[in-house]
């Protein structure tokens, strides 16, 4: 392995993005389907539960969302450390863009 296959260029994160853009689109429509059929096809007889079922599947969701498309995580290897590639990574500098998406995810676990 030379020193040149570990440099990371823009087309790598370009390319995490977008698969993180699509994965991001799958959980949307997987969540809004689990939802839909939780409200139209929950009895009554159910009671609070449902919105227990809800919340179960509406959190990891919201959490995931933000991993995917806010935050775009992006592993840099053989370091154990993330480098963002989401919207607020690449719309603010590197410090601030960093700083929110990890605040933000803090506030979401």
């Amino acid at each position: 392995m030379t020193e040149s296959d570990l440099i990371y260029t823009s087309e790598d994160l370009d390319r995490v993005g977008a698969l993180h853009w699509f994965t991001a689109l799958i959980l949307i429509f997987t969540t809004s389907f689990t939802i839909f059929i939780v409200l139209k096809y929950s009895s009554k007889a159910m009671g609070n539960y449902k919105y227990y079922i809800l919340m179960t599947v509406f959190a990891p969701a919201l959490l995931d969302f933000h991993v995917t498309a806010i935050f775009g995580v992006y592993p840099i290897l053989p370091i154990a450390a993330l480098c963002g590639t989401g919207l607020v990574s690449r719309h603010l500098d590197l410090i601030w863009g960093e700083a929110i998406s990890w605040v933000s995810g803090a506030f979401l676990i």
